[in-house]
């Protein structure tokens, strides 16, 4: 029996199926510390982790999927699923990562920074 999927479930069939592969993860966790430096946690206020995190999240999600050729295309392809599992991805296996370079950023002056 033959199946005909669409470009876009080849793409999540060949992520789920290389979901435990080392390189993968190793991949997604640079690109995530990558994230970091071009991220400053010290732009945002003290309380506003959700949009620091959500800043690094949506750019490790567009790096990663431009990184391999698996996922990317040139076509007008809606990646909204894609986009979802890899978000929802990084919160699982890299949220503790990304709350950590929260938690122990040094701003040089946190009272005078949005004044």
């Amino acid at each position: 029996m033959k199946y005909i999927i669409t470009e876009s479930q080849h793409k999540m069939l060949f992520l789920q199926k290389n979901l435990n592969n080392p390189e993968i993860l190793k991949s997604l966790k640079g690109i995530i510390k990558e994230g970091f430096w071009y991220t400053d946690p010290c732009e945002y206020l003290p309380s506003d982790y959700e949009s620091y995190k959500n800043e690094v999240i949506f750019g490790t999600v567009q790096t990663f999927i431009n990184s391999y050729e698996e996922l990317y295309s040139n076509e007008d392809d809606d990646h909204s699923k894609l986009e979802k599992f890899v978000h929802s991805l990084i919160l699982y296996k890299f949220e503790s990562m990304i709350k950590k370079e929260w938690d122990e950023r040094e701003c040089d002056d946190q009272d005078d920074m949005f004044l």
